[in-house]
């Protein structure tokens, strides 16, 4: 993926509410290098939430 696609994920993932922050990341692989699950994690961690 680009990195227009990965600003964009990342930009998408800080509007989200935090319950749907989860769920999109338990609907992602959770493989490290997937480029949505990347960018949902960090945004987690950012807001310093658990999954």
């Amino acid at each position: 993926m680009d990195n227009d696609s990965s600003d964009a994920e990342a930009k998408a993932a800080g509007m989200m509410t935090d319950e749907f922050l989860r769920r999109a990341f338990e609907r992602t692989t959770g493989d490290v290098g997937d480029p949505e699950a990347d960018a949902l994690l960090a945004e987690i961690k950012r807001r310093g939430l658990d999954i």
